[in-house]
């Protein structure tokens, strides 16, 4: 820090340009003792995970404490006695931090992340350093306010005596901290918008298989209740009662999660899945007359419980809600299970599996009971 005393004494203009440029070069020099403190106050906030308003108030507290201390050690080593010294710093920089930390600590409350973001993250530093520029530009018109009225940044000026780095290198500093802080800014803010898009496409993917699934789980009923009357092996008319049971349970569940994640409102996407792909092309209609009846069901429930995994595994694969992720994972367990017993009945009772096949391909593991399956009832 350079002080220097006895400097010819220039008049305080008080208007246009040159007093612009001395409302810049004090507000500068304000600038650097509130970045020093507002730096050290959050990020020793930050880093002792203090709560946002404890390290405000910290921040707040050493940017007073740095900016008096920055504008009273030249006047001090000057000669100035600690009684006159103290008087001048307060009329000097009082406003002045005020306003830069209001605007400063504003700043970085409204940016999304700030206050929560770690020392070792660029959205901290950028967002504090486009803060204090901000803050800075925003002074600049109080201290040229309080310059015109002989207030202020007035009372150092009439000593004389300027201490502080130069003000060009603060300058350019303050230029810096804009242009870095923007751009962290700016990307911060196409990334977000990139993960908007994702989880928007994620939310219509939830809604699209709640929206779908109740249908579905309503046509698998409708065909169980069928079975349960014209059953004709005891193991088909329990998988009846169980589908019946299950799936009313799991409209209950989706309906829920509907209503929690708004499907009512239409403002869901697809699956996009074919009623063939969603085993939805035989209805309840056709199983009435249909003999035999059991092979009959089996051959229409097969491909319906192979339409439900499909449409689960789309779920799991570009869905984003956890409830919704839950289900969609015991649905495919579920009928994964009755998918094998219902094959393995076909073979005992008419000699080959249904002509739909097994479990359809995706990548995920059998479910943990599976390994039981070959030791079912048939």
């Amino acid at each position: 820090m350079e002080a220097h005393a006895a400097h010819a004494h220039h008049e305080m203009p008080t208007e246009g340009n040159a007093l612009t440029g001395v409302a810049v070069s004090a507000t500068l020099h304000c600038l650097t003792g509130c970045a020093i403190g507002e730096v050290s106050g959050v990020a020793i906030g930050t880093a002792l995970g203090f709560s946002d308003l404890g390290t405000i108030a910290l921040a707040i507290g050493l940017a007073f404490a740095f900016g008096y201390a920055l504008t009273s050690l030249p006047l001090l080593r000057a000669g100035l006695a600690l009684g006159a010294v103290i008087p001048i710093a307060l009329a000097s920089d009082t406003l002045s931090i005020a306003t830069m930390e209001v605007v400063d600590n504003a700043i970085l409350l409204i940016i999304p992340g700030a206050m929560d973001a770690g020392l070792n993250t660029v959205l901290f530093w950028g967002s504090l350093a486009f803060a204090l520029a901000i803050a800075f530009v925003l002074t600049v018109p109080v201290n040229r306010w309080l310059l015109a009225r002989g207030k202020g940044h007035t009372a150092v000026h009439n000593t004389g005596i300027h201490g502080g780095p130069p003000t060009r290198l603060v300058g350019v500093a303050v230029v810096l901290a804009f242009i870095f802080g923007s751009s962290v800014l700016v990307a911060e803010a196409f990334s977000e918008d990139e993960m908007g898009q994702e989880v928007s496409a994620s939310a219509e993917i939830d809604g699209a298989f709640v929206t779908e699934m109740v249908p579905h789980h309503g046509s698998a009923i409708e065909m169980a209740k069928i079975a349960q009357r014209r059953a004709e092996h005891p193991q088909i008319s329990e998988l009846a009662d169980n589908i019946v049971a299950t799936q009313s349970a799991e409209i209950d569940r989706l309906n829920q999660i509907g209503t929690r994640l708004n499907t009512g409102d239409g403002a869901h996407g697809s699956l996009g899945l074919d009623q063939a792909a969603m085993g939805m092309e035989m209805g309840g209609a056709q199983l009435e007359t249909a003999k035999p009846f059991d092979r009959s069901f089996i051959d229409a429930m097969i491909p319906h419980h192979q339409g439900a995994i499909r449409m689960a595994q789309v779920a799991l694969a570009d869905g984003g809600d956890q409830e919704t992720e839950a289900l969609a994972n015991e649905i495919i367990a579920a009928q994964w299970r009755e998918i094998t017993k219902m094959n393995g009945w076909r073979t005992d009772w008419y000699g080959s599996p249904s002509p739909a096949g097994g479990i359809p391909a995706a990548e995920f593991a059998a479910p943990e009971s599976s390994s039981e399956m070959s030791g079912m009832e048939h």
